[in-house]
C-alpha cells in the first residue's frame, strides 16, 4: 500500500508547545519512530514535508526593528531553512531506525504553476507574518511588496496562490517510489512558472499551498491513500463552539460543505486538499495526529474522507484524541 504523508513543522508540535528547535527535533524523532513502524509493517511511504508561507488568520504584530528590510528578507530565509532542516532531521532519524540496507532518498519537489492561473489576475492573499503600519510602509517602499492592512492594525504581504499542476522532479520521485525506496520530498512553497510556450521560469513571486501540493503529488503518484498530519485530532464541526464534534468520516461532497464553512487557515487548506484528492482518485484521505498514524490509515481515529463514506459521521467523546 503506497501512502503519501504530508508533514509540516507545526503539525508535529502541539498547540500547547512553543515551536522551538528542541521541541521540533524531539517531535521529528517521535514521528520517525511511528513512520518506521509503518514501513516495517509493509507500507510504502512518500513523505512530503515543508514549512510553507502561512495564510489565513493573522497572528501577533511584529514590532519595528532597526533594519526592517533585512528582517523581512530573513523571515523568508528562515522559512526555506525550516523545510531543509525538517527534511534533514527526518532523514537522519529514519536512517538510525531502519534496518541496514533499507533504501531512503531525500530530494526537493518544485511545484509547477501555469501563467494562465486565475490567481495571477488578483492582488493576492495575505501571507506570512503581521507587521505594523510603519514597518509595512518601509517594506512596500524598499522591497516593492504589495501589502494590506486589517481592522486590528496589522499588515501582511499579498501574494498570489496559484494551483500547482505538476512537479519538475515527478519522474524521479515516481521511479524511486515505484522501486521500493522510502522517499522524502521537500516541497518548495515558491513555485516554478510554466509559460504559455511551455518554458519554465523560476523568477516568480507567488506561493502554493503545501497541502494542495501534497495532494497533487499523491494524485500524480497514484497513491493508495493520502494522510495529512495535523496538530489537532482531525476536522471538527463547530470548532471552538459549544457543539464542537470531531468528524470521523464523510464523503467528498459532504466534506466540501465543511470547507466552505471553515475560516481561512491550515485546517481548511488540509480538508480542501483531501477532498480534492478523493474526488480526483476515488481513494481515501485522512487527517489527524501523527501519534495515531496506524489508526488514521485504518479509519479508527482522525477524520477520514472516503468516496464510500457518504454522509458525515462523528466520533464519540471517548475517541476524541
Amino acid at each position: 500500500m503506497q501512502i503519501v504523508v504530508g508533514v509540516g513543522a507545526r503539525a508535529l508540535v502541539s498547540n500547547e508547545e512553543t515551536l522551538t528547535a528542541h521541541a521540533l527535533k524531539t517531535a521529528v524523532a517521535r514521528t520517525a519512530g511511528i513512520l518506521e513502524r509503518a514501513v516495517l509493517g509493509g507500507a510504502r511511504l512518500v513523505i512530503a514535508h515543508g514549512a510553507g508561507a502561512h495564510g489565513g488568520q493573522s497572528g501577533p504584530i511584529i514590532p519595528p526593528a532597526k533594519d526592517q528590510l533585512s528582517a523581512a528578507q530573513m523571515l523568508e530565509l528562515v522559512r526555506t531553512a525550516t523545510e531543509a532542516w525538517l527534511g534533514e532531521h527526518l532523514e537522519v532519524a529514519l536512517r538510525n531506525l531502519l534496518p541496514e540496507g533499507a533504501l531512503l532518498a531525500r530530494l526537493v519537489a518544485q511545484p509547477v504553476v501555469e501563467a494562465r492561473d486565475p490567481a495571477f489576475r488578483h492582488e493576492g492573499e495575505p501571507m506570512g507574518p503581521v507587521f505594523g503600519e510603519e514597518v509595512a510602509r518601509h517594506l512596500m517602499a524598499g522591497l516593492s511588496w504589495h501589502m494590506r492592512g486589517d481592522a486590528e492594525g496589522g499588515w501582511r504581504r499579498l501574494l498570489p496562490r496559484p494551483r500547482p499542476v505538476d512537479f519538475i522532479e515527478l519522474g524521479a520521485i515516481r521511479r524511486l517510489a515505484g522501486s521500493g525506496v522510502l522517499v522524502l520530498c521537500g516541497l518548495e512553497s515558491e513555485p516554478v512558472l510554466r509559460t504559455e510556450t511551455g518554458e519554465l521560469d523560476e523568477a516568480l513571486e507567488a506561493v502554493v499551498d503545501l497541502d494542495a501540493a501534497t495532494a497533487l503529488l499523491a494524485t500524480r503518484l497514484e497513491a493508495d491513500m493520502l494522510v495529512l498530519l495535523s496538530e489537532s485530532g482531525g476536522v471538527y464541526a463547530d470548532e471552538g463552539g459549544p457543539d464542537q464534534r470531531l468528524i470521523a468520516a464523510g464523503g467528498p461532497q459532504a466534506m466540501a460543505g465543511y470547507v466552505k464553512q471553515m475560516p481561512a487557515g491550515a485546517m481548511r487548506a488540509k480538508l480542501a486538499a483531501a477532498v480534492q484528492f478523493v474526488r480526483e482518485t476515488g481513494r481515501p484521505a485522512a487527517i489527524g495526529r501523527v501519534e495515531a498514524f496506524d489508526d488514521l490509515v485504518a479509519g479508527r481515529k482522525g477524520t477520514l474522507i472516503s468516496a464510500a463514506a457518504g454522509a458525515v459521521s462523528f466520533h464519540d467523546a471517548a475517541s476524541m484524541v
